[in-house]
């Protein structure tokens, strides 16, 4: 039996009359921006249901495919009074205004949709002003952001400089919930005092917290400072004395556990004992990392259960290859300890005695408790 030949032109028609594109292979997926008459497109990179609507004079299949939301002939127009030269149907202004285009500045309006500022003023469409209580211009939000003053909190922002925070997570303006989102979105901020809201929009209020930015990489978010006479496990469940930003040891126990572990997500632990200072710590031999999975329980929720936890890797000193297999031993409401893989050496305890922190052979210490802590997190 012959084999049957079509030919281009005998090809069936689709419903709009134009013959259909063969199947594509080896090209890349129609997109609205491609340059090309694909996918649902009615014309080239509009129409259909993904991309943008059609101008005037582009062809449409049906009325949505048109800005004009008016298909005739399978081509978008606008409706014949828009276009005639004449102050007539709804129009504020001779082929502007209600069911046609939105007015320039300076013409006449009724409302402030016929107006491409959103401003009709007296009758009078206006242009964008910084106090005029309507999103237009260059505006982020209503009246802020751009050339206009910083937004608020929760008002919608392009880059910083639109946030009096100035912060913005790319869509609103809103402070960094630790020192690592801070450091990553923005990398000049040096060391010291920057204000951070843990839990977003929740019910703790926006505080003042050290950040280091330096050490391995920077993002630290200084949690508090354990003093030679702690006495327990709460540091890591509870907020305790007057948290100073400073880091000054003054001879007491201060931090934010409740506040600051509970709600900042992290993967790591930096432990600097007798200094707050990372290079003096570490020149000691009195600086410890800990890297752990989100959410474990004896270092995001306190230490109460992990008992037998295991899992996490550690470190000495501020650069290095991190030792995994490391273990706890008697965590419980009163005490913490880690141990190294081998689980021979005590790294470091928060012991229920009047000790202080503890100096532990795996760390390169002699086993003596009376040390002063400063703990972060990242």
């Amino acid at each position: 039996m012959a084999a049957l030949l079509l030919t281009a032109c005998s090809l069936p028609k689709n419903g709009t009359g134009q013959e259909p594109l063969p199947p594509e292979t080896g090209v890349d997926a129609p997109s609205c921006d491609d340059l090309v008459v694909n996918g649902d497109e009615s014309d080239t990179d509009c129409g259909g249901l993904a991309c943008q609507r059609c101008d005037d004079g582009k062809r449409c299949r049906v009325a949505a495919d048109c800005k004009s939301a008016r298909c005739t002939a399978d081509v978008c127009t606008r409706p014949p009074t828009c276009m005639n030269g004449t102050l007539d149907s709804d129009e504020t202004d001779i082929d502007c205004g209600g069911s046609c285009a939105r007015c320039d500045d300076g013409k006449k309006c009724s409302k402030g949709p016929d107006c491409k500022s959103g401003v009709c003023s007296s009758g009078v469409c206006t242009a964008p002003s910084c106090s005029d209580g309507v999103m237009n211009g260059a505006e982020t939000d209503k009246d802020c952001g751009g050339p206009c003053s910083p937004c608020d909190d929760e008002k919608q922002c392009a880059k910083a400089t639109d946030c009096k925070s100035a912060f913005c997570d790319g869509t609103f303006c809103r402070l960094p919930r630790s020192c690592r989102v801070l450091h990553e979105r923005l990398p000049a901020v040096a060391s010291g005092t920057a204000k951070i809201d843990p839990d977003a929009a929740g019910p703790v209020a926006p505080l003042d917290v050290y950040c280091d930015m330096e050490t391995d990489g920077g993002g630290w978010t200084f949690v508090g400072h354990l003093n030679q006479d702690y006495t327990g496990g709460t540091f890591f469940e509870a907020d305790l004395g007057s948290y100073q930003v400073s880091r000054v040891d003054d001879g007491t126990n201060y931090g934010l556990g409740r506040t600051l572990l509970a709600n900042i997500g992290h993967t790591g632990l930096m432990l600097l004992l007798d200094s707050e200072k990372p290079t003096v710590a570490a020149t000691a031999s009195k600086a410890l990392f800990f890297t752990y999975v989100l959410g474990a329980p004896g270092f995001n929720k306190g230490p109460i259960p992990c008992s037998g936890l295991t899992g996490f890797a550690y470190r000495v000193g501020l650069a290095g290859v991190y030792t995994s297999g490391g273990t706890t031993n008697g965590c419980d409401g009163t005490q913490w300890y880690a141990r190294n893989a081998a689980a021979t050496q005590w790294l470091t305890a928060f012991y229920a005695a009047p000790y202080g922190g503890f100096w532990g052979k795996g760390m390169g210490g002699d086993d003596t408790y009376g040390h002063d802590v400063w703990i972060y997190i990242r």
